[in-house]
């Protein structure tokens, strides 16, 4: 399995390109405004976006979905609970400032348990809410693209429409720290870290225990 991490302005968020040796199908994870690099990094290798899978709906997680479906024809995968954050988009949009047009519909709604198959690799979704109420994370092999949950050294804010503190920490503490301490955490905003280095350096989940 290979990542391929990009981010542009003005929000600086990550977004991923995740493909396979066995294949040339690929997924991509919060398609934003880096959405064009990742695209040229896709035609570069000859790759097939098969599916646009999103953690949650802020704006920064979704600028770039209308223009991944629309070069690809990849479904697109949101877990329901967020729908209305997705259906908002261009209000979010009017708040920074920026003009979003509204977001083509999403294809499948994704669940707690639920996997997902690409390229004969499983996809585990991991429902994570609190950040907002629809947030999800993906495990493939010992990688979790988790959104904005985690974070090296931190955790999301909760401040936006339908978050909540309390439910997040619950979120990570049950559906996250109970993974490998190997597992490599891929957020949405920052570096790569690991489950087991949040465990032991994290202020957040350290006064939290």
């Amino acid at each position: 399995m290979q990542i391929e991490t990009k981010a542009a302005l003005p929000f600086y968020k990550n977004g991923y390109l995740i493909y396979f040796e066995s294949s040339t199908d690929a997924i991509l994870i919060d398609p934003g405004d880096e959405i064009g690099l990742l695209l040229a990094f896709a035609t570069q290798k000859n790759l097939t976006i098969t599916h646009i899978l999103i953690t949650h709906a802020h704006i920064d997680h979704v600028s770039g979905v209308a223009k991944a479906k629309q070069k690809t024809g990849a479904k697109i995968y949101l877990h329901p609970d967020d729908l209305n954050l997705y259906a908002n988009v261009p209000l979010q949009g009017e708040k920074f400032g920026i003009s979003i047009d509204t977001l083509p519909e999403v294809d499948a709604h994704l669940s707690d348990g639920q996997i997902l198959t690409v390229a004969e690799q499983e996809i585990k979704v991991i429902h994570t809410p609190g950040h907002s109420p629809g947030s999800v994370s993906f495990l493939i092999e010992q990688n979790l693209f988790c959104g904005d949950i985690l974070f090296e050294g931190s955790v999301g804010r909760t401040d936006l429409h339908g978050g909540d503190f309390d439910t997040m920490m619950t979120s990570i503490k049950t559906k996250l720290l109970v993974l490998d301490d190997a597992t490599l955490v891929y957020s949405g905003h920052g570096p790569v870290t690991t489950i087991g280095n949040e465990k032991q350096y994290n202020p957040f989940i350290i006064y939290a225990n």
